[in-house]
């Protein structure tokens, strides 16, 4: 059991670091990192839409698409962070580096599930989903779907 504690705390940790630096990044940039869905129709357009956003954001000033940095950089922090300071001896920076790339890797299947699972779940159970996660969009940034 002490095991498991120390595993789940330090995932905990590296997750919490991943998450704050991903919005103090975001923030610093003026990006929104938020996903979100794709007006087009079809499969792959949306699955398309879904990957590319991993690494393109959207300034807040002017609306345009722009390299998400954020989002490449933040799975990295919580990785790095862990192998420098609490596995110095047990990893290197190229775990450090596999680690960032799975975060990147859950980033990209996070967006094709919040662009296809409402679909999936037209009767209401998505939006309930999405409310309950905090998945909505609160930033004031407007839906695609009610853009001119």
């Amino acid at each position: 059991m002490p095991g498991y504690g120390q595993r789940y705390a330090s995932d905990f940790s590296i997750n919490a670091l991943n998450v704050s630096a991903r919005y103090t990044f975001a923030e610093a940039a003026d990006q929104n990192v938020f996903y979100h869905r794709c007006a087009c129709i079809g499969v792959w357009p949306r699955l398309e839409h879904a990957v590319s956003s991993v690494v393109v954001g959207r300034n807040e000033i002017t609306g345009r698409h722009v390299l998400a940095v954020p989002n490449i950089l933040a799975p990295y922090a919580g990785p790095m962070t862990a192998v420098e300071l609490w596995y110095p001896s047990r990893y290197g920076p190229k775990d450090a580096f596999r680690m960032g790339n799975f975060g990147l890797l859950s980033y990209t299947a996070g967006n094709i599930s919040l662009e296809f699972l409402p679909g999936l779940l037209d009767n209401g159970k998505a939006a309930r989903l999405i409310a309950r996660l905090h998945l909505q969009n609160h930033r004031g940034v407007g839906d695609p779907q009610s853009a001119p």
